[in-house]
């Protein structure tokens, strides 16, 4: 893998080989999942590379192998594979998660690579940008920076695009459309500091992810981030018997709902803004006109990628309190596992 830049907590790494896991070992190391072999869909057909309890801490390895010899020629001539560009590590078994529950996974630490690719592809993005040939620009990673062929830079703001556990049935594709289970959301709020919360429909939940950006700007609008490879560190942990419409973040400002649809973007608000609605009156119980009221005032819905009709609807979490929402309750409060 190539030179990683980190960002996030400060953490102290000894790897540890998935096989010399034993459920009876003390929490003190990181289990490193391996970006071999790759996979491309989230499945409960998938063999999981590691079985882990609750309260594991991971360091997941990523790969940019799929961008670095890509060229617009290529891509106009529809020689690529895109469903084989987001290259998935994983999965991992989780004891304790069972169907209904929730797997969480604290982002603790995103690596990235020396180099970052932008990618436009004309079929997907011409009517926006007008450029009628598609290409691949390529900067180097230097001092938290992108360094951009004119000259100047861009800060890293390093995030997760991908990340899912396996449906009951079938499977998800890394790249489009994605699902409640997760998929490739690429939401600017996967980067340290964040909890994702899954809802399990398999045993074990079968956890994965991939297609690592140096940043990214809301919604994607390009169709593509700054696509690198890297390494991302984190805890796992679990809850039981959660309800859940679909993804739920949360960091220390503010509680997140995602809302996925195949439908259509409108379909998509409705799960999102509906997960907050229910969980604002059923967990938090407030009354029903108080949260009328909040939602009115401090409910924001926003758009997420576009690898399928995904809405993010927030709250945040010291607003609420000052609200006087009781905010002692999942996922603000610490996970247990």
């Amino acid at each position: 893998m190539s030179r990683l830049r980190s960002t996030g907590e400060d953490t102290s790494i000894h790897e540890w080989s998935a096989d010399s896991y034993s459920p009876r070992c003390s929490i003190v190391s990181i289990v490193t999942i391996s970006d071999r072999p790759e996979r491309f869909d989230f499945s409960a057909k998938a063999d999981p590379v590691a079985r882990l309890r609750g309260g594991a801490r991971l360091r997941f390895e990523t790969s940019d192998r799929s961008y670095v010899a890509l060229k617009g020629a290529d891509i106009d001539a529809e020689r690529v594979n895109f469903q084989k560009a987001n290259a998935l590590s994983g999965p991992v078994f989780v004891e304790g998660a069972h169907p209904g529950g929730a797997v969480g996974f604290r982002i603790e630490q995103i690596e990235i690579g020396d180099r970052a690719h932008a990618v436009y592809v004309r079929r997907w993005r011409f009517e926006i940008f007008g450029l009628s040939e598609s290409s691949v620009a390529r900067a180097p990673v230097g001092a938290g920076s992108i360094q951009l062929p004119g000259g100047g830079m861009v800060p890293i703001q390093p995030m997760i695009g991908c990340i899912g556990v396996a449906p009951a049935t079938g499977s998800v594709s890394s790249l489009s459309p994605t699902a409640r289970t997760g998929g490739n959301m690429d939401l600017v709020e996967l980067r340290a500091g964040t909890t994702v919360w899954l809802p399990v429909e398999v045993e074990g939940a079968l956890l994965s992810l991939g297609d690592l950006h140096a940043r990214m700007g809301r919604g994607e609008p390009l169709g593509s981030g700054l696509e690198c490879g890297g390494a991302v560190t984190g805890t796992v942990y679990v809850a039981a018997n959660v309800a859940m419409r679909g993804p739920v973040l949360c960091d220390a400002e503010r509680v997140m709902f995602v809302g996925t649809s195949e439908v259509d973007w409108r379909d998509a608000e409705t799960i999102a803004v509906r997960a907050a609605w229910d969980w604002l009156t059923i967990d938090c119980e407030v009354p029903r006109d108080d949260a009328l009221l909040i939602s009115a005032a401090l409910l924001d819905a926003c758009a997420g990628g576009p690898a399928g009709n995904n809405v993010v609807a927030s709250l945040q979490i010291d607003a609420l309190a000052q609200a006087g929402v009781r905010t002692s309750v999942w996922p603000i409060t610490s996970p247990a596992y």
